[in-house]
């Protein structure tokens, strides 16, 4: 009898795990709110993407571009298009920096405004409710995740969101 008990234990132990290791799928309502929330920041979402694509140019053009004329105008000893080649390599490579840092600004500068605007629904949640459904623990709930769980979030997000576009638009640019 005991082993049986064990044996049912285990079991639903067993689907207890499998179930946490599923993937996360979104509801129908927060399918809608990050549906609503791209529509509302399609524009800074639009600049993000971009200039990703701008930076991908680049990245697959520069060595290109490197190889082609700084090797031909030195291998044929023309300085004056040498020198010209290597100050528009230098532009280049200044609006590299430049377009990565905007890249980089409008990324965590999405991220940021969901995670705001989730924050302030988690508040506006918590605060509409009625002062005697308030809880000690609902409180401890409530600062963990606006601490703890929004910063893993945004650091979920700015790491893989994004690089996943900038990988998906290098190799598209590549083949």
């Amino acid at each position: 009898m005991a082993e049986k008990q064990l044996q049912n234990y285990l079991y639903r132990h067993r689907t207890k795990i499998i179930q946490e290791l599923r993937p996360i799928r979104l509801s129908k309502t927060q399918y809608m709110y990050i549906k609503t929330f791209i529509k509302k920041n399609s524009r800074l979402l639009k600049i993000s993407i971009g200039l990703l694509v701008a930076i991908t140019l680049i990245e697959i053009l520069l060595p290109l571009v490197t190889d082609f004329y700084i090797k031909k105008y030195a291998y044929l000893l023309e300085i004056d298009k040498l020198v010209y080649s290597l100050l528009g390599l230098l532009g280049i490579l200044i609006s590299y920096l430049f377009l990565s840092f905007l890249s980089i600004k409008a990324e965590k500068t999405f991220t940021l405004y969901f995670l705001n605007d989730l924050r302030h629904k988690w508040f506006a949640s918590y605060l509409n409710r009625a002062k005697r459904n308030l809880r000690g623990q609902d409180k401890g709930k409530l600062l963990t995740k606006i601490t703890y769980h929004f910063s893993l979030m945004h650091t979920g997000i700015t790491n893989s969101v994004f690089p996943i576009f900038n990988w998906l638009f290098l190799a598209i640019g590549l083949v």
